[in-house]
């Protein structure tokens, strides 16, 4: 192939001297981590008294975490139920208020909250002195929902609680309020999953309760019929093996639009943050491996089609190209450079190397990594252009 230019007497084609420069960056995010990545934060209390916590999280946590983020191509989403969901939670307005309401059979409540909280990716567990909202949805009414009804969202439910709880909690489940369910779904009923990726905050009471009187310290308590549950709950949380960070310092801030909160919670804002930052800098590292193997595989895919589709056996010359191979890696340094004019077949014998090398590779101690630079500037150019549509 290399002479049918001067057997068939035809002028070779005028050679354009082209090169694409590319900053080191772009080369390193098109080919890595190009695409942007959503990550939801769930934040799951009590409402009555963590109003001052949650104020936290969404003015002072939630902006600097978005902000430092946005470094690793990560878009952070808190979900916070107090406000209720839109329909997919792509914007910051919350509508169609869900927690607290009373109407119906809570069933629809319970399973919003409880499917919010299974789908993000970072869980966030606040307990101070209250044990929440009991919605006294029981087992055996899901089961009727399921059966007789044939409702679908006493389904889901009534699925996605039996995969994450242990039988005897279940027949709980009348007495257990919204939050401890939404820690039991999202945390504690897979702990191994979100290691690292689950955070509890226990509030110590004694100095806030010690400067609240008899009138206000209602907003902070528990109820009499639910002390035994709360205190089973924290117990269950501090054994998780998750993260805890037991007993953040929190005052009395007085009534804030008509709300009792917290304050004094700079300390818990540090940690909060802290916490959620490490846990995005592993998403964003686990992003970069999953972006890289999935370019190899492209990589190896490029090649068997060229194989199977345009290839012609030169056996002698991928033996020899072999040999020279097997020479430089004995030799334990080496360079191979393989030539050819355009249309040759430089290409094809090279895809017929890294697959006999990505074989040898499997048995001896290779490690044989292909890139072809046409399958790198096509996911470039597409990148390139996925970037320009989303602007």
């Amino acid at each position: 192939m290399d002479s049918a230019d001067r057997r068939h007497h035809l002028v070779p084609p005028a050679r354009k001297n082209f090169e694409m420069v590319l900053p080191r960056e772009l080369l390193l995010e098109s080919s890595l981590s190009s695409k942007w990545k959503r990550v939801r934060v769930f934040v799951s209390s009590t409402f009555r008294d963590m109003h001052g916590e949650r104020d936290l999280i969404n003015r002072f946590v939630a902006p600097e975490i978005r902000r430092r983020a946005r470094k690793l191509r990560l878009e952070v989403q808190v979900v916070d139920l107090r406000w209720g969901v839109t329909s997919d939670l792509d914007d910051e307005d919350f509508v169609s208020p869900l927690i607290g309401s009373k109407n119906g059979d809570g069933i629809s409540e319970v399973l919003t909250c409880l499917r919010e909280a299974e789908r993000c990716q970072l869980f966030v567990g606040f307990l101070g002195e209250r044990y929440g909202w009991k919605p006294q949805i029981s087992l055996a009414q899901l089961e009727v929902e399921n059966q007789r009804r044939g409702s679908k969202k006493a389904r889901e439910l009534l699925g996605m609680l039996k995969l994450r709880m242990e039988k005897e909690r279940l027949s709980e489940l009348s007495e257990m309020s919204i939050t401890e369910m939404e820690m039991e779904l999202a945390a504690l009923g897979r702990k191994e999953e979100v290691m690292e990726r689950a955070f509890f905050f226990l509030r110590d009471p004694s100095r806030l309760c010690a400067q609240l009187d008899r009138r206000k310290a209602s907003d902070f308590a528990c109820q009499d019929e639910d002390v035994g549950r709360l205190t089973r709950l924290k117990q269950r949380v501090r054994s998780s093996g998750l993260e805890v960070f037991d007993g953040y310092p929190a005052s009395y801030g007085g009534v804030v639009h008509g709300k009792p909160v917290a304050s004094g919670l700079e300390d818990l804002g540090q940690r909060v943050v802290e916490v959620l930052w490490n846990a995005l800098t592993k998403i964003a590292k686990e992003e970069v491996t999953s972006d890289a193997m999935s370019s190899m595989k492209e990589q190896e895919a490029f090649c068997h089609n060229l194989i199977k589709h345009n290839f012609v056996p030169r056996p002698k010359v991928t033996e020899s190209v072999l040999r020279s191979v097997k020479a430089a890696c004995d030799a334990g340094s080496g360079l191979v450079e393989i030539t050819g004019k355009p249309g040759s077949g430089a290409t094809s014998v090279l895809c017929k190397l890294t697959k006999d090398l990505l074989a040898q590779a499997k048995r001896r101690s290779l490690v044989c990594i292909p890139f072809f630079t046409e399958v790198f500037l096509r996911g470039v150019c597409k990148d390139l252009c996925e970037e320009g549509d989303a602007d």
